[in-house]
Protein backbone atom coordinates (compact mmCIF):
# COMPACT_ATOMS: atom_id res chain seq x y z
CA UNK A 1 0.00 0.00 0.00
CA UNK A 2 2.91 2.34 0.63
CA UNK A 3 4.60 1.66 -2.70
CA UNK A 4 1.48 2.31 -4.74
CA UNK A 5 -1.75 0.35 -4.34
CA UNK A 6 -4.18 1.22 -7.14
CA UNK A 7 -7.49 2.84 -6.28
CA UNK A 8 -9.48 -0.35 -6.92
CA UNK A 9 -7.45 -2.17 -4.27
CA UNK A 10 -8.10 0.60 -1.76
CA UNK A 11 -11.83 0.50 -2.47
CA UNK A 12 -11.83 -3.29 -2.19
CA UNK A 13 -10.12 -3.20 1.21
CA UNK A 14 -12.40 -0.47 2.54
CA UNK A 15 -15.40 -2.41 1.22
CA UNK A 16 -14.12 -5.56 2.94
CA UNK A 17 -13.94 -3.74 6.27
CA UNK A 18 -17.46 -2.35 5.87
CA UNK A 19 -18.86 -5.76 4.88
CA UNK A 20 -17.18 -7.37 7.90
CA UNK A 21 -18.69 -4.77 10.22
CA UNK A 22 -22.19 -5.62 8.99
CA UNK A 23 -21.55 -9.39 8.91
CA UNK A 24 -20.20 -9.48 12.45
CA UNK A 25 -22.82 -7.15 13.84
CA UNK A 26 -20.16 -5.07 15.60
CA UNK A 27 -22.47 -2.08 15.67
CA UNK A 28 -25.97 -2.07 17.13
CA UNK A 29 -27.96 -2.90 14.03
CA UNK A 30 -27.85 -1.31 10.60
CA UNK A 31 -28.31 2.24 11.89
CA UNK A 32 -25.42 1.87 14.30
CA UNK A 33 -23.19 0.43 11.58
CA UNK A 34 -24.02 3.31 9.25
CA UNK A 35 -22.89 5.70 11.97
CA UNK A 36 -19.74 3.79 12.90
CA UNK A 37 -18.39 3.21 9.39
CA UNK A 38 -17.92 6.91 8.45
CA UNK A 39 -16.21 7.53 11.78
CA UNK A 40 -13.72 4.73 11.15
CA UNK A 41 -12.97 6.00 7.65
CA UNK A 42 -12.57 9.64 8.70
CA UNK A 43 -10.35 8.84 11.68
CA UNK A 44 -8.14 6.65 9.49
CA UNK A 45 -7.72 9.36 6.85
CA UNK A 46 -6.99 12.10 9.41
CA UNK A 47 -4.39 10.07 11.29
CA UNK A 48 -2.77 9.01 8.01
CA UNK A 49 -2.49 12.62 6.88
CA UNK A 50 -1.01 13.67 10.21
CA UNK A 51 1.52 10.83 10.05
CA UNK A 52 2.38 11.69 6.44
CA UNK A 53 2.98 15.35 7.27
CA UNK A 54 5.16 14.33 10.21
CA UNK A 55 7.30 12.00 8.09
CA UNK A 56 7.45 14.57 5.30
CA UNK A 57 8.65 17.37 7.58
CA UNK A 58 11.16 15.03 9.23
CA UNK A 59 12.53 14.08 5.82
CA UNK A 60 12.90 17.74 4.85
CA UNK A 61 14.70 18.47 8.11
CA UNK A 62 17.10 15.53 7.88
CA UNK A 63 17.63 15.87 4.12
CA UNK A 64 19.91 13.26 2.58
CA UNK A 65 19.98 11.25 5.80
CA UNK A 66 16.41 10.15 5.04
CA UNK A 67 17.43 8.53 1.76
CA UNK A 68 17.54 4.79 1.28
CA UNK A 69 16.96 2.45 4.18
CA UNK A 70 16.56 5.14 6.84
CA UNK A 71 13.60 6.82 5.15
CA UNK A 72 11.99 3.55 4.01
CA UNK A 73 12.31 2.12 7.51
CA UNK A 74 10.71 5.22 9.02
CA UNK A 75 7.80 4.90 6.58
CA UNK A 76 7.44 1.18 7.25
CA UNK A 77 7.49 1.58 11.04
CA UNK A 78 4.96 4.43 10.89
CA UNK A 79 2.67 2.35 8.68
CA UNK A 80 2.98 -0.54 11.12
CA UNK A 81 2.10 1.76 14.00
CA UNK A 82 -1.00 2.95 12.13
CA UNK A 83 -2.03 -0.65 11.49
CA UNK A 84 -1.60 -1.54 15.16
CA UNK A 85 -3.53 1.52 16.32
CA UNK A 86 -6.26 0.82 13.78
CA UNK A 87 -6.78 -2.67 15.15
CA UNK A 88 -6.71 -1.48 18.75
CA UNK A 89 -8.94 1.59 18.36
CA UNK A 90 -11.12 0.37 15.49
CA UNK A 91 -10.44 2.74 12.60
CA UNK A 92 -9.53 2.16 8.94
CA UNK A 93 -5.75 1.74 9.00
CA UNK A 94 -5.86 0.96 5.26
CA UNK A 95 -6.83 4.55 4.47
CA UNK A 96 -4.38 5.73 7.12
CA UNK A 97 -1.46 3.96 5.44
CA UNK A 98 -2.54 5.25 2.03
CA UNK A 99 -2.75 8.81 3.38
CA UNK A 100 0.68 8.44 4.97
CA UNK A 101 2.27 7.35 1.69
CA UNK A 102 0.49 9.95 -0.44
CA UNK A 103 1.43 12.92 1.76
CA UNK A 104 5.02 11.77 2.29
CA UNK A 105 5.35 11.34 -1.46
CA UNK A 106 3.92 14.81 -2.20
CA UNK A 107 6.19 16.54 0.33
CA UNK A 108 9.38 14.75 -0.76
CA UNK A 109 9.24 13.89 -4.48
CA UNK A 110 13.06 13.88 -4.65
CA UNK A 111 13.19 10.95 -2.18
CA UNK A 112 10.45 8.96 -3.92
CA UNK A 113 12.68 6.76 -6.06
CA UNK A 114 14.94 5.88 -3.15
CA UNK A 115 12.02 4.98 -0.85
CA UNK A 116 10.20 3.02 -3.53
CA UNK A 117 13.26 0.92 -4.30
CA UNK A 118 13.84 0.04 -0.66
CA UNK A 119 10.19 -0.81 0.02
CA UNK A 120 9.94 -2.97 -3.07
CA UNK A 121 13.05 -4.90 -2.10
CA UNK A 122 11.65 -5.39 1.39
CA UNK A 123 8.41 -6.78 -0.03
CA UNK A 124 10.30 -9.12 -2.34
CA UNK A 125 11.66 -10.78 0.79
CA UNK A 126 8.52 -10.48 2.94
CA UNK A 127 6.14 -11.97 0.37
CA UNK A 128 7.52 -15.49 0.87
CA UNK A 129 6.81 -15.80 4.60
CA UNK A 130 3.51 -13.99 3.97
CA UNK A 131 2.31 -16.62 1.49
CA UNK A 132 3.72 -19.40 3.67
CA UNK A 133 1.73 -18.21 6.69
CA UNK A 134 -1.45 -17.93 4.63
CA UNK A 135 -0.93 -21.45 3.28
CA UNK A 136 -0.34 -22.75 6.80
CA UNK A 137 -3.71 -21.32 7.89
CA UNK A 138 -5.69 -22.92 5.04
CA UNK A 139 -8.00 -25.79 5.89
CA UNK A 140 -8.57 -28.01 2.83
CA UNK A 141 -11.81 -29.39 4.29
CA UNK A 142 -14.06 -26.63 2.85
CA UNK A 143 -12.32 -27.03 -0.53
CA UNK A 144 -13.23 -30.72 -0.72
CA UNK A 145 -16.88 -29.92 -0.03
CA UNK A 146 -17.40 -26.84 -2.19
CA UNK A 147 -14.55 -26.97 -4.71
CA UNK A 148 -16.60 -26.48 -7.90
CA UNK A 149 -18.68 -23.74 -6.30
CA UNK A 150 -15.55 -21.85 -5.29
CA UNK A 151 -14.20 -22.13 -8.83
CA UNK A 152 -17.50 -20.74 -10.13
CA UNK A 153 -17.31 -17.80 -7.71
CA UNK A 154 -13.76 -17.00 -8.85
CA UNK A 155 -14.76 -17.28 -12.53
CA UNK A 156 -17.75 -14.96 -12.09
CA UNK A 157 -15.53 -12.47 -10.31
CA UNK A 158 -13.13 -12.51 -13.24
CA UNK A 159 -15.98 -11.90 -15.68
CA UNK A 160 -17.02 -8.85 -13.68
CA UNK A 161 -13.45 -7.52 -13.49
CA UNK A 162 -12.95 -8.03 -17.24
CA UNK A 163 -16.18 -6.19 -18.04
CA UNK A 164 -15.22 -3.33 -15.73
CA UNK A 165 -11.78 -3.04 -17.29
CA UNK A 166 -13.20 -3.04 -20.82
CA UNK A 167 -15.70 -0.31 -19.95
CA UNK A 168 -13.07 1.76 -18.09
CA UNK A 169 -10.78 1.82 -21.13
CA UNK A 170 -13.55 2.98 -23.47
CA UNK A 171 -12.54 6.24 -25.12
CA UNK A 172 -8.95 6.05 -23.81
CA UNK A 173 -7.46 5.92 -27.30
CA UNK A 174 -6.36 2.29 -26.96
CA UNK A 175 -6.58 -0.34 -29.63
CA UNK A 176 -8.71 -3.44 -29.11
CA UNK A 177 -5.56 -5.47 -28.48
CA UNK A 178 -4.41 -3.00 -25.83
CA UNK A 179 -7.82 -3.04 -24.14
CA UNK A 180 -7.78 -6.83 -24.05
CA UNK A 181 -4.28 -6.65 -22.53
CA UNK A 182 -5.68 -4.40 -19.79
CA UNK A 183 -8.39 -6.98 -19.14
CA UNK A 184 -5.83 -9.77 -18.92
CA UNK A 185 -3.73 -7.67 -16.57
CA UNK A 186 -6.55 -7.88 -14.02
CA UNK A 187 -6.65 -11.69 -14.03
CA UNK A 188 -3.72 -12.42 -11.67
CA UNK A 189 -4.77 -12.26 -8.02
CA UNK A 190 -2.31 -12.62 -5.17
CA UNK A 191 -1.07 -9.83 -2.93
CA UNK A 192 -4.29 -8.35 -1.57
CA UNK A 193 -5.87 -11.79 -1.20
CA UNK A 194 -2.85 -13.12 0.67
CA UNK A 195 -2.61 -10.11 2.95
CA UNK A 196 -6.27 -9.75 3.90
CA UNK A 197 -8.04 -13.04 3.16
CA UNK A 198 -7.43 -14.23 6.71
CA UNK A 199 -8.97 -11.08 8.24
CA UNK A 200 -12.54 -12.51 8.43
CA UNK A 201 -11.16 -15.65 10.09
CA UNK A 202 -9.08 -13.55 12.48
CA UNK A 203 -12.12 -11.50 13.48
CA UNK A 204 -14.18 -14.62 14.16
CA UNK A 205 -16.55 -14.64 11.18
CA UNK A 206 -18.35 -17.98 10.92
CA UNK A 207 -17.36 -18.49 7.27
CA UNK A 208 -13.81 -17.21 7.73
CA UNK A 209 -12.14 -20.50 6.80
CA UNK A 210 -14.20 -20.75 3.62
CA UNK A 211 -13.33 -17.17 2.65
CA UNK A 212 -9.63 -17.83 3.19
CA UNK A 213 -9.82 -21.04 1.15
CA UNK A 214 -11.61 -19.20 -1.67
CA UNK A 215 -8.86 -16.57 -1.74
CA UNK A 216 -6.19 -19.25 -2.03
CA UNK A 217 -8.15 -20.94 -4.83
CA UNK A 218 -8.33 -17.57 -6.62
CA UNK A 219 -4.56 -17.17 -6.33
CA UNK A 220 -3.83 -20.70 -7.56
CA UNK A 221 -6.20 -20.45 -10.53
CA UNK A 222 -5.64 -16.91 -11.72
CA UNK A 223 -1.93 -16.27 -11.20
CA UNK A 224 -0.64 -18.76 -13.80
CA UNK A 225 -3.50 -18.06 -16.22
CA UNK A 226 -2.90 -14.32 -16.08
CA UNK A 227 0.86 -14.60 -16.48
CA UNK A 228 0.65 -16.97 -19.44
CA UNK A 229 -2.07 -14.89 -21.12
CA UNK A 230 -0.09 -11.67 -20.76
CA UNK A 231 3.36 -12.94 -21.72
CA UNK A 232 2.35 -15.43 -24.40
CA UNK A 233 -1.00 -14.47 -25.82
CA UNK A 234 -0.71 -10.67 -25.77
CA UNK A 235 3.05 -10.18 -26.17
CA UNK A 236 3.81 -7.73 -28.97
CA UNK A 237 4.98 -9.48 -32.08
CA UNK A 238 8.34 -8.27 -33.36
CA UNK A 239 8.60 -8.43 -37.10
CA UNK A 240 11.65 -10.21 -38.49
CA UNK A 241 14.15 -7.90 -40.26
CA UNK A 242 13.93 -7.98 -44.05
CA UNK A 243 16.27 -10.32 -45.83
CA UNK A 244 18.96 -8.29 -47.69
CA UNK A 245 18.75 -10.79 -50.56
CA UNK A 246 15.10 -9.92 -51.25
Amino acid sequence: MLVGAPLDNVLALVGLGIALDFALGDAAGVQGALTAVPRRLIVGVVLGLVAGVSIGLLARWLGRRMRGRVGATALWLTAGALAGLGQSFDFSFVLGVMGLGAVARALNPDLLESWNGQLRRAFEVAQYPLFALIGFAVDLGPLAQTGLLLVAVVALGQVGRAAGSFVATQGAGLSTRERVACMLGYIPKATIQAAFAALPLDRGLAGGELILTTAVVAIVLTAPVGIVALHRGMAPRIAAPPDPAD
